[in-house]
């Protein structure tokens, strides 16, 4: 029991509140502090672990995403190393053909070289064998052209018949005579002789037997003259022929050559 203010006695029940002790009270009053965290914290640990698996799951899938991209990178990377291995190749390949059209353009050259060569050389030789051919063409025309003038010299200046001096040549003879008498102070004397009769054997056995005998006879007649060495002697007319005598030659000796032309 308890006594209140007023001096008297009151119910325990009703006057006074239980009272409890200090470590009851902390018991109490701490006990509800601890409770309530529990529960809190379970959930707050939930709602990390699950933060934490989402985080944890959202890592692994960038981690696989990371991963799927450096497969990626190094799958591209492999392609580009196919392509650039495919490029080197093309580019060796381009280099041999290159090289192989060098080459051949090369051995192009030198076998159009060497033909034009060949060419060339064939041209010389052909042009050296012309040369010589029309060398030896023009020494033969030479030698033709000398020949034929020659011969030319040689009918205008004889008789066809005899081959004996003509007129144009027995008159050349006479002025260089003449002149090389003039100039040393000799003489010289000319002989004319004629065959008689020799138109009557031309018109009674023909023209051939003529030309026969006459040409018998002056053959005679030449071997005559160069027996007695008369410088000069030829033919005039048909019959008739000349002879030139030195000075140095007598009257006495000129009558004896006279009479061996005429016989």
């Amino acid at each position: 029991m308890s006594r209140n203010d007023n001096g008297g006695a009151s119910d325990p029940d009703e006057s006074d509140p239980p009272r409890f002790s200090s470590q009851h009270k902390d018991r109490l009053t701490a006990s509800p502090e601890k409770d309530i965290p529990r529960g809190g914290s379970a959930v707050f640990d939930d709602e990390a672990a699950v933060l934490r698996r989402e985080k944890s799951a959202t890592a692994r899938e960038d981690a696989a995403h990371m991963r799927e991209k450096a497969a990626d990178l190094r799958e591209n990377a492999a392609h580009l190393r196919e392509g650039a291995a495919q490029i080197r190749e093309g580019e060796a390949h381009a280099r041999e053909g290159e090289a192989t059209l060098r080459e051949g353009v090369i051995r192009a050259a030198d076998v159009v070289q060497a033909k034009r060569s060949e060419d060339r050389l064939r041209m010389m030789q052909d042009a050296n064998a012309q040369l010589v051919i029309s060398g030896i063409e023009a020494h033969k025309m030479t030698q033709q052209v000398e020949t034929a003038k020659a011969q030319l010299d040689h009918l205008a200046h004889h008789d066809v018949l005899t081959g004996l001096p003509n007129r144009m040549l027995l008159q050349d003879r006479l002025s260089h005579a003449i002149e090389l008498a003039r100039r040393q102070g000799r003489q010289f004397a000319m002989l004319f002789m004629d065959l008689d009769r020799f138109k009557h054997i031309n018109d009674s056995l023909g023209h051939a037997v003529g030309d026969q005998l006459l040409h018998s006879r002056l053959h005679a007649a030449w071997c005559v003259v160069c027996v007695i060495r008369i410088p000069s002697v030829g033919r005039v007319a048909t019959n008739s022929w000349c002879c030139f005598l030195l000075s140095s030659i007598r009257t006495t000796r000129l009558s004896v050559r006279k009479k061996y032309l005429l016989r």
